[in-house]
């Protein structure tokens, strides 16, 4: 018979659906750059959910977040107890290095209390993003989980990588020996299954899948990232738009006109006809290619020349990936929907990092240089300081006064 606990967690998860995109922005002349990147996590129940956390080094973090228990034992209220006897056992948890600022998403519907940190930056500005891939595989049962020092469940990567690595060249050695394996848990559905993009403050940036059981790792020279399929098959796909261009659509050039009674035939009576061609759904291989385009265009014909300039830029082209609620059609009698719940800007240069949430489009900012003395200095044991994602506040301010009447 299926538990009460069973239930919870089947309706959750196959209600939950996830389509994110993230793209790296370069500015000004020294190799400055920002990250932009929506989240889409269908359920207005995780609004209350999602916090941003400030993790003091030296924090501990279990390697299994879900046990490989009996699924009642795994969601219920002994979870709890698990957790803390693991964080005892040296070789059930990783301790951090580095101090981060991390987004979480708190799943408490599901019996206990589960966060995933799904996005966030260190202080030495390496910075990851978690995205659903719906087809990965991850190492469990394989001869490098076998092998490997530290074996740590997927859901865990984004707190494992802030916590222990200041580049990704530091990271893609690590991984590459063999010490490490990432694996999942019978009960999570392959549609919650999750790849990975990682930047740091050189904007030296990989993305890391795992596919039929084996962790690849891609460069990402285009400093674009989103959902299913894997990521060198967007790359490809790319070639099919290599005729959108940046230019006005003009055919004087080649052709020409001809003159009709309408008037000069073939002619672009307005703006935007060079994206003829670019695709507008909001499914993963559309929002890579928009992204890619609209990114490099911006940077083509109007190159932002400082951090003002650079957020006001990677701002627009958020808004354009934006997912309304509603928009996305559901894929099932239990699906609840996909829009942007929150976005964010990351930005290795400069330490700062900046929020805003569907309700309130205002973003919200945090210099992480003034959270240093916390993020170093902290005692063993310190828990994080904690704020929420989604608040009262609109945004909108009424501006009626102003006017003097």
């Amino acid at each position: 018979m299926m538990t009460k606990a069973c239930v919870a967690l089947l309706v959750t998860l196959l209600g939950v659906a996830e389509a994110c995109t993230y793209f790296e922005l370069p500015y000004g002349k020294d190799g400055e750059f920002m990250i932009g990147r929506t989240m889409e996590l269908g359920g207005e129940w995780l609004e209350e959910k999602w916090t941003v956390q400030a993790m003091p080094q030296k924090s501990k973090f279990a390697k299994e977040v879900i046990p490989h228990l009996p699924l009642e034992e795994a969601v219920g209220e002994a979870r709890e107890e698990l957790q803390t006897r693991a964080l005892r056992d040296d070789k059930r948890h990783f301790v951090g290095k580095y101090g981060f600022l991390a987004i979480y998403g708190g799943f408490g519907k599901i019996g206990g209390h589960w966060e995933v940190g799904t996005e966030g930056m260190n202080e030495k500005g390496l910075a990851a993003s978690m995205h659903t891939h719906m087809k990965a595989q991850y190492q469990q049962g394989t001869p490098a989980a076998q092998a490997a020092k530290d074996v740590i469940q997927f859901i865990q990567f984004v707190p494992y990588v802030l916590s222990q690595f200041a580049t990704t060249e530091e990271m893609v050695e690590k991984f590459e020996s063999g010490d490490v394996a990432f694996t999942s848990h019978g009960f999570i559905p392959s549609f919650l299954s999750t790849h990975f993009s990682i930047v740091d403050a050189n904007q030296h940036s990989v993305v890391v899948e795992f596919v039929q059981g084996e962790m690849k790792i891609h460069l990402n020279q285009v400093g674009v990232f989103t959902n299913d399929p894997e990521f060198d098959w967007h790359l490809r796909n790319l070639n099919q738009f290599a005729a959108i261009s940046p230019n006005h659509a003009d055919r004087s050039g080649d052709i020409g006109t001809v003159r009709t009674e309408v008037g000069p035939v073939p002619t672009a009576l307005n703006h935007g006809f060079n994206l003829l061609g670019l695709p507008g759904n909001f499914g993963p291989p559309a929002r890579f290619v928009r992204t890619f385009f609209l990114k490099n265009f911006a940077i083509y014909n109007d190159p932002p020349k400082d951090e003002t300039a650079a957020v006001r830029l990677t701002t627009a082209i958020v808004n354009h990936l934006a997912i309304p609620m509603g928009v996305a059609a559901k894929t099932n009698m239990l699906d609840i929907g996909d829009f942007t719940q929150w976005a964010v800007i990351k930005m290795p240069s400069s330490g700062k990092m900046m929020f805003r949430n569907y309700v309130n489009n205002a973003w919200q900012a945090v210099d992480m240089n003034a959270l240093l003395p916390f993020l170093q200095g902290s005692k063993p044991g310190t828990k994080p300081k904690i704020i929420k994602v989604f608040g009262d506040d609109d945004g909108i301010k009424d501006v009626t006064a102003s006017f003097n009447i």
